[in-house]
């Protein structure tokens, strides 16, 4: 079968000879600015070594669906803690690693997110992730796309749904861009939730915990911050 023919319109080869031009067209080295007296990124790439070790145990839970969920702690080299903490407080990086159930198939153990927390020596609150941490890739992508959507559509009072929580970092981080939004999440298992909600600072109310959630961000997010544990295909 003859392969079919596309005709380019005027108007398409004007674009695409635009295009063209713009790709092979001379920059000097200053055409590329960047102002230097913003603040780096706080997850940025060239930290990621920080939390690539074995780290610290923070917590080992059972999986529903079988193998474990565990939380590692690292040193940051960058401390950049919020106000309001108690003296002594500090930051480090945690990350949400799944190691599945030893079977002839099962992978190796992944971290599937990871989040920058403030804690308190005595630890009288709950962790409390910074909301303007993005680690990997696919957080900072993800996060991106969604941003950009509800901005480029004026939308002033987003409603927000998230199907799966991991550590928490995308819908904080969200919700902390759209202050007037509200952001739920609805995660299959409730182990990470608890997870997510006790040592990786996603800040919601921890049932029966008093004064632990009284931190900062908690009271600052209030109810605009919700994890429903269910199944999110249901919501697809």
């Amino acid at each position: 079968m003859p392969r079919e023919r596309r005709h380019l319109t005027s108007a398409s080869r004007w674009k695409v000879g635009l295009l063209g031009l713009v790709l092979c067209a001379p920059v000097g080295p200053n055409f590329f600015t960047f102002d230097e007296s913003k603040p780096k990124d706080p997850g940025r790439r060239e930290l990621r070594h920080e939390f690539s070790g074995v780290g610290e145990e923070r917590l080992l839970l059972p999986l529903s669906c079988g193998g474990t969920l565990s939380v590692r702690g690292y040193e940051a080299s960058e401390q950049q803690v919020p106000k309001g903490w108690p003296s002594g407080s500090y930051q480090e990086w945690r990350s949400l690693i799944f190691e599945p159930a030893e079977t002839e198939d099962a992978g190796p153990p992944f971290i599937q997110s990871v989040s920058k927390v403030t804690c308190c020596p005595d630890g009288r609150w709950f962790p409390e992730a910074d909301p303007q941490v993005l680690a990997l890739n696919y957080p900072k992508t993800l996060g991106a796309a969604v941003a950009a959507s509800l901005k480029l559509l004026h939308v002033e009072r987003p409603k927000i749904l998230v199907i799966g929580l991991g550590s928490g970092a995308v819908p904080l981080w969200l919700a902390e861009l759209f202050p007037d939004s509200q952001v739920d999440v609805v995660e299959l298992e409730g182990t990470v939730i608890q997870a997510a909600s006790e040592v990786l600072g996603f800040p919601i109310e921890v049932p029966g915990a008093g004064d632990r959630n009284l931190s900062p961000l908690r009271g600052r997010m209030g109810q605009r911050l919700r994890a429903i544990e269910g199944d999110g295909a249901a919501l697809a």
